[in-house]
């Protein structure tokens, strides 16, 4: 027997204050990313996803360094990258900005190349140290924009780097 569902309806648009709700409870359900993790080491950056929320990661990293006798040093705070002005996609970036006041920022650091601001959290042994852990957290379409342009930013440096 044929069902009948009458006309097609329009896409469903959520706006207002449920908007956000909505995308958090998405995030949450299917377990997308909760934040960006940027790993600064001697040999560069690295950077993930990071699937637990701040809380977790901090208290994981604190029961580690306890553990070890190490020292850990945590703090809010900002941390950059250098993508060149020719990344493919960057456009999206600015328009991702738009929504991120004084949290995410690009600056022009030459002709070559720009520089992508985050403001997060900071995890290092001491307050002084050039190597840690950094964990910022967007939504998941700015996140994306973000690991993106990195991996486009970090292939092209590596096929220099290789030529």
């Amino acid at each position: 027997m044929p069902t009948s569902f009458g006309k097609a309806k329009k896409p469903l648009r959520i706006k207002g204050w449920a908007a956000p709700v909505l995308r958090l409870l998405l995030r949450i359900f299917w377990r997308q990313s909760t934040m960006l993790k940027l790993i600064y080491t001697d040999l560069g950056l690295h950077m993930e996803y990071v699937g637990d929320s701040l809380e977790t990661v901090v208290s994981h990293h604190v029961v580690l360094t306890v553990r070890t006798g190490q020292t850990l040093h945590v703090e809010l705070g900002q941390a950059s990258f250098l993508l060149p002005v020719l990344t493919p996609g960057l456009g999206a970036l600015e328009t991702a900005l738009r929504q991120y006041d004084k949290t995410l920022e690009i600056a022009r650091v030459d002709a070559e190349y720009v520089e992508v601001n985050l403001s997060g959290t900071w995890m290092a042994q001491t307050a002084q140290a050039h190597e840690g852990m950094f964990l910022a957290a967007y939504d998941y379409e700015t996140e994306l924009i973000l690991r993106r342009l990195w991996q486009a930013a970090d292939q092209a440096l590596t096929t220099v780097v290789v030529d």
